[in-house]
């Protein structure tokens, strides 16, 4: 009941980057603190993504651990001002989610019931 989908990345034609999402939401609502959560393993490949720099530029950058992952992001990336976030340990990740999803395997154990009753119902991941 406190989340909203943003459709905004699917309803965009051709590729769509965290960038123009975070572009778009910042003229939509201009003057909000705009906060990126990623999971440490994407922290540490940050360097590779579309515009990131521009990216840190617009949002406070805050970063989530994972299990099992200690690799760490590139020494331009880990200069930049982040927050951590402290979560419990929890060895999901959406990564794992959609494929298994996409391989038709069961992801009621990862997701509440009503998420994983959407995905089946829209057929969402499948190849």
């Amino acid at each position: 009941p406190r989340f909203t989908l943003e459709r905004l990345e699917v309803e965009r034609a051709g590729p769509s980057y965290t960038i123009d999402t975070v572009r778009t939401l910042a003229a939509r609502e201009p003057g909000h603190e705009w906060v990126l959560l990623i999971g440490q393993d994407q922290y540490a490949g940050l360097h590779t993504w579309h515009g990131w720099r521009e990216l840190l530029s617009l949002v406070t950058l805050a970063v989530a651990n994972r299990p099992g992952v200690v690799r760490e992001p590139s020494p331009e990336v880990r200069a930049l001002p982040h927050r951590e976030v402290p979560l419990p340990m929890l060895d999901i990740s959406a990564t794992d989610i959609r494929a298994r999803a996409a391989a038709g395997r069961s992801i009621t154990e990862l997701v509440p019931a009503e998420v994983a009753g959407y995905i089946a119902r829209h057929g969402l991941y499948r190849r």
